[in-house]
């Protein structure tokens, strides 16, 4: 998913201020969650569905507590608690 963010962006595509910088789709709270925004600690956001793709190919942490997460923004890295982009808070100020 990161791959296709970087075509878009090596084409000069800005992700608005409203729109996932991962998708480029605008948040919203749908009918299944899949554009809700999300934040991660560094307070970059993205959309629940593109956290959840980049999290399912993450390997558990050794404790098994949560699976790592690299901001595509900044490219902190952030310990999901049980691997769940459900488990980051949603920014309820970025719904139109």
């Amino acid at each position: 998913i990161l791959k296709q963010r970087d075509e878009s962006l090596s084409s000069g595509k800005v992700a608005a201020p409203n729109e996932c910088p991962i998708c480029f789709e605008i948040y919203s709270d749908d009918g299944d969650g899949s554009h809700v925004p999300r934040m991660l600690p560094c307070g970059h956001t993205g959309c629940h569905g593109c956290f959840a793709l980049m999290l399912r190919p993450a390997q558990p942490s050794p404790d098994r507590s949560g699976k790592p997460l690299a901001c595509p923004v900044c490219r902190v890295v952030t310990l999901v608690k049980d691997g769940q982009a459900s488990s980051l808070p949603k920014v309820f100020s970025l719904l139109g």
